[in-house]
């Protein structure tokens, strides 16, 4: 329990300041985005008897109506008669996943799948456990990006991260549980350690955004051919070296020198990006920056939602993130909800489930 709790403070730390009214050196603001609940949605995530809450809520965007969900640090009842309306008696993973049918959450059906054990859907590797990043759907194969840990005594939050990967789905139209799932070779990129925090892609090229972490969560952007990057070939991305030197595959330029480990960069349309975030660590609010290329300039965070928790003692906010592939607004968001009391984790199931968002430009 307590490496959960703890990891929220290496996933969280990395405060971005106060948010500003406007959007300098990003792409033109006509109105300014607000946000609102959608509690209709949340039901979604509480779907499943033996599902008890999880965090990260990653989507991927499967065609055919499906999203695949990813999670960190689960909770699930090992059968039928662990107690409800309580986490108690179930097991915590190291991560999960679901399948939506439907776009709309507030029709769709969830699915959640969780390894016999129970146990973590990507299975720990020795003494490394994963937690889920974001991945792409091209030309019928899967790529999804995760994180590793390890635990780390001499650490004051008693792990560290140990490096990323890439797995490749080559039959993600199946069944998870049938999935052929494989390990991708993948390039030493530092200072970018994690790779794969927010993934999309146009015509000709992929993109993937990286954080410097342990540091200061700068954060950083590659990008492949997108022929390459169907091929398995990630060996030898470009980086995005600033406006001055462009793409080249020499040090990289950040894009935001305070970022986060959990963000999502979505593509709006007519040369317009989205950057979504939480606003520092704790009691946290929900923002967005906006430019008009992947790499930027991303202009000041614009401040559009107050989560309804944030006023609870005790609180932590973190983890927004951008579903693009979901309807029922213009942009759809989650956030995650959580507490560093161990107990009130155990017992208070208003926590600890994603929280759905719905933005208006």
């Amino acid at each position: 329990m307590l490496r959960l709790l703890a990891g929220l403070l290496l996933l969280g730390c990395g405060g971005l300041g106060e948010a500003s009214e406007s959007a300098q050196g990003g792409a033109r603001v006509e109105r300014l985005p607000r946000a609102e609940p959608w509690p209709e949605a949340d039901a979604l995530f509480r779907s499943d008897a033996r599902w008890r809450g999880g965090d990260a809520a990653v989507s991927v965007d499967l065609g055919h109506e499906r999203v695949l969900w990813l999670f960190g640090d689960s909770f699930v009842a090992g059968d039928d008669t662990a107690p409800r309306g309580t986490r108690r008696g179930t097991v915590m993973v190291r991560n999960s996943i679901a399948i939506q049918r439907g776009r709309d959450p507030e029709s769709a059906a969830m699915r959640f799948i969780v390894r016999d054990g129970p146990a973590s859907f990507f299975p720990e590797s020795g003494q490394r456990w994963y937690w889920p990043q974001h991945g792409i759907l091209l030309e019928g194969r899967l790529t999804l990006f995760l994180y590793a840990l390890v635990h780390d005594a001499g650490d004051p939050l008693g792990f560290r991260y140990d490096g990323w990967t890439a797995l490749r789905v080559d039959n993600p139209g199946e069944q998870p549980e049938g999935w052929r799932i494989r390990p991708l070779q993948v390039p030493d990129v530092a200072p970018i350690e994690m790779v794969g925090a927010s993934v999309l892609a146009d015509a000709e090229h992929v993109y993937a955004y990286g954080v410097r972490e342990p540091g200061d969560h700068a954060l950083f952007l590659l990008r492949w051919r997108r022929a390459d990057f169907v091929a398995d070939a990630l060996g030898d991305p470009e980086r995005w070296a600033g406006a001055s030197r462009g793409w080249t595959r020499g040090p990289p330029a950040a894009v935001l020198p305070r970022g986060q480990t959990e963000l999502s960069v979505v593509a709006l349309g007519r040369r317009r990006y989205a950057l979504a975030q939480t606003l520092g660590f704790g009691a946290s609010r929900l923002a967005l920056r906006l430019a008009s290329a992947p790499q930027g300039p991303f202009g000041d965070a614009i401040e559009i939602f107050e989560p309804p928790e944030h006023g609870r003692d005790g609180i932590l906010i973190y983890g927004a993130r951008a579903h693009p592939e979901l309807s029922g607004g213009e942009l759809v968001l989650t956030y995650n909800v959580n507490t560093l009391d161990a107990a009130a984790l155990m017992d208070d199931l208003s926590i600890y489930f994603p929280r759905f968002v719905r933005v208006r430009f």
